[in-house]
């Protein structure tokens, strides 16, 4: 008789760690998702600056693109900078921090 309870007990004790380490590995699966696309994206805005001349309308798309991704609309410092060798894009994205480059002029054909 004095085991009645114990395993409703045990269920609710280990139910907080249970579901903390469903949203732990929630958190984990979202921020390497966002990090893969993210980088797909700004290959892709490299790309499109490596086109045109001027990159303003790259950069612009490359932050709707990264806000359509995010859960919480907070604001992108997304920057593009264009030389004759080599085109750069920053992110800055609460403690998300990067960048990438891509080195002008590019082999082959870009059609």
């Amino acid at each position: 008789m004095g085991n009645k309870g114990q395993g409703a007990i045990e269920a609710i004790l280990a139910l907080p760690l249970i579901l903390g380490s469903f949203v732990f590995l929630l958190l984990i699966c979202y921020h390497c998702g966002l990090y893969f696309i993210t980088s797909y994206y700004a290959e892709e805005a490299l790309l499109c600056g490596a086109r045109q001349r001027n990159v303003s309308s790259c950069e612009y798309e490359f932050n709707q693109r990264f806000l359509n991704l995010t859960v919480l609309s907070k604001p992108v410092r997304a920057r593009m900078r264009k030389s004759s060798r080599q085109i750069l894009l920053q992110v800055i994205y609460n403690e998300f921090e990067f960048q990438r480059e891509l080195k002008l002029p590019l082999e082959g054909n870009l059609k």
